[in-house]
This record gives structure tokens, C-alpha cells and sequence, in this order.
């Protein structure tokens, strides 16, 4: 028998397509899985951004409110305040609906 050595166990299969059809869909899920989780850097640094802008803010509403030194002044620091604060944290539902919407994109192919 041409497929048996000489002790009469048969040759192995050739498994060499099986590894490199292996290695390639290897390759590719982790291909796929490094842009998944490049959303999330892209969420952490929107998210970081948005955190120094709101800093930025409380910051500018501290400054104001210490210059502030009579009631006529504090009442009129009032809308300031506010429009300065309404800026950013109108910003944080978009920055949070744009990350869980891209990161909903990006897991997508791994609900399979």
C-alpha cells in the first residue's frame, strides 16, 4: 500500500489548506476585532475632549461668580452662567449617542 509506511500506519492527510484557510479567517476576525476596538479609542478621546470642555466651563463659571461681589452683579451673571454652561452639556447626549451608535456599528459583525 502506497499510503502506509512501513510499519503499516497510514500516512497523515496533508492538512496545509486547512491551516492556511484557518490562518486567513484567524487573520481577518483580528483584523476586524482592531477596528471594532478602535471605536472605542475614538469614544475615549471624544469623551475626553468633551471632560476638558467642561472643565473649561466650570472653570469660566467659578471665575465669574467670584467677580460677583454685589447682588446686582450676581443677578446679572445669571444668564452668562447659564449660556456657558448649556454649551458643553448640550454636547454631552450627542457625544453619547454618536459613541454607542459606533460602537453598536462596530461589534455589529461579531452578533453572528
Amino acid at each position: 500500500m502506497a499510503d502506509e509506511n512501513e510499519d503499516g500506519i497510514p500516512a497523515p492527510p496533508d492538512l496545509t489548506s486547512l491551516f492556511q484557510k484557518q490562518t486567513q479567517q484567524i487573520n481577518e476576525a483580528c483584523q476586524k476585532a482592531s477596528q471594532a476596538f478602535a471605536v472605542i479609542k475614538t469614544r475615549d478621546s471624544d469623551v475626553a475632549s468633551l471632560t476638558r470642555s467642561l472643565n473649561s466651563e466650570v472653570n469660566k463659571v467659578f471665575m465669574m461668580a467670584k467677580a460677583a461681589k454685589t447682588p446686582q452683579l450676581a443677578m446679572a451673571s445669571i444668564p452668562p452662567v447659564l449660556a456657558i454652561a448649556n454649551t458643553t452639556f448640550a454636547k454631552v447626549p450627542v457625544t453619547d449617542q454618536k459613541a454607542v451608535s459606533e460602537i453598536q456599528q462596530a461589534f455589529a459583525p461579531f452578533d453572528d
